[in-house]
């Protein structure tokens, strides 16, 4: 069961991580810490500079480059502080200025009055709004908390699942042992990034695993940095459940099963649980039979053709 999901619309972040992450400087300071953004997508101003006002999205980052720069210096007085706190008056959450760029002092004026982020990046405009893009798809993605184990084993994300107490982190410190890695134990935070899942930790439970009758293992300080992940796409999920006698495992169908995650579809294995079986071993088992059927491999066809 998923833990009721945060599909993100908007995010708040801190002014000074901001302009530490893309290198720039803060040349006006609004009253709040924190930018408010909500758009995956940035926009050039250059047809609001033009005085074309229809279809302006609000919510976007301004990028200002050279063109907008070069174009703001042609126009008079009037008609360029008309047009900028038309801008800023849209309360859109930051201007930033490209290529090092002496920002004109209009720009900086209109800010302050509208109480409006400016920074300047030495970066070229193409490559400052790719840089945001990503930045901003990966920040605003549909997100989700699950109950369960996320590890990396022979080089593929497993998110484990099963009832509390079942055994996961038994296992899962198994697979460890074999020299697999732990991205998270308990809860698993994913991001849909463009399609694609990514697991990660909650900070307060990062590199810890809590094992009943030890207690809680630091992983990291056990077994050392290799034996932990940060982050992790998600590409199979590992569902284990009690034997039930009733239930009709079968043992030669290649039927396939799958769980919908942030609406992606996830290849997922079901292993029922009796004494003697080895559930590590089985889900290694498991991971290399869902990479063979990546390649469109599938040993019961090559059981079948031996047959005719």
């Amino acid at each position: 069961m998923s833990i009721p999901s945060n599909n993100i619309q908007s995010c708040d972040v801190s002014i000074t991580e901001f302009a530490s992450k893309f290198d720039c400087k803060l040349l006006n300071k609004p009253s709040s810490e924190f930018l408010k953004l909500e758009s995956v997508t940035t926009n050039r101003p250059s047809f609001i500079l033009a005085g074309w006002l229809d279809h302006f999205s609000r919510d976007r980052i301004q990028v200002f480059g050279r063109t907008e720069i070069t174009y703001i210096a042609t126009l008079d007085q009037d008609t360029a502080l008309s047009r900028l706190n038309w801008l800023c008056s849209k309360k859109i959450p930051c201007i930033i200025v490209t290529r090092g760029i002496k920002v004109p002092n209009i720009i900086l004026q209109c800010a302050k009055q509208y109480d409006i982020a400016v920074f300047s990046s030495k970066k070229n405009t193409p490559h400052l709004i790719h840089d945001l893009f990503v930045y901003l798809n990966d920040l605003l993605a549909p997100t989700d908390s699950l109950h369960g184990i996320l590890i990396e084993v022979f080089g593929i994300g497993v998110l484990i699942k099963g009832r509390s107490g079942i055994g996961k982190s038994e296992t899962a410190l198994e697979l460890v042992h074999r020299g697999n890695r732990l991205v998270s134990d308990d809860v698993v935070d994913i991001k849909n990034v463009n399609g694609v899942l990514y697991g990660s930790s909650p900070k307060i439970t990062a590199d810890m695993m809590e094992v009943r009758g030890l207690g809680i293992i630091n992983i990291r300080a056990v077994y050392g940095i290799g034996s932990i992940l940060k982050r992790k796409r998600i590409q199979v999920i590992i569902e284990i459940e009690d034997w039930d006698s009733i239930k009709d495992y079968a043992r030669t169908s290649s039927k396939c099963y799958s769980e919908n995650l942030l609406g992606e579809e996830i290849p997922k294995y079901i292993i029922p649980i009796i004494p003697g079986r080895n559930i590590a071993i089985l889900i290694e088992a498991a991971v290399s039979d869902f990479r063979l059927r990546e390649e469109e491999y599938n040993p019961v066809d090559e059981i079948e053709s031996r047959m005719t």
